[in-house]
């Protein structure tokens, strides 16, 4: 990813956490979300720039933004943004900076779900593979 790519991404992760704890406020019984939330536009406006910015490299993440995007707006009874496409939004947000974003101690971590049978199969794999080609360490 480009540069003003990443920073979209970073705005878009940004404006998301923003509105999660303002639905959390808002839940636990603070009114006028408006003084404290981001907003609905400034969402909307960052998620049509974001899905702008990946149709080329995440075509799959930049379709169902776009899907989600037409959803978010169905204004429910006491709620500013859809949160089922919302919560559908974070996610693919989540992925995104999961996958470009370097993460804050910059560590990456690995799971290998494997039958115990394969255990020599997967200790040659994590050896061969994981530690001397790409430089894992066993923590």
């Amino acid at each position: 990813m480009r540069k003003e790519q990443i920073q979209i991404l970073q705005d878009a992760r940004d404006i998301c956490d923003n509105i999660a704890k303002a639905i959390t406020k808002r839940n636990n019984g603070q009114p006028f979300c408006k003084s404290y939330c981001p907003g609905e536009e400034r969402l909307v406006t960052i998620i049509q720039q974001l899905v702008n910015a990946i149709k080329d490299n995440e075509p799959e993440c930049s379709a169902r933004l776009a899907e989600e995007l037409q959803n978010v707006k169905q204004i429910l009874p006491n709620q500013c943004v859809n949160p089922y496409s919302f919560g559908a939004i974070v996610a693919i947000v989540n992925i995104l900076c999961r996958k470009y974003l370097k993460s804050k101690d910059n560590t990456r971590k690995l799971f290998i779900s494997h039958s115990s049978k394969d255990k020599a199969i997967v200790n040659g794999f994590i050896k061969e593979i994981l530690k001397i080609g790409c430089g894992f360490k066993d923590s």
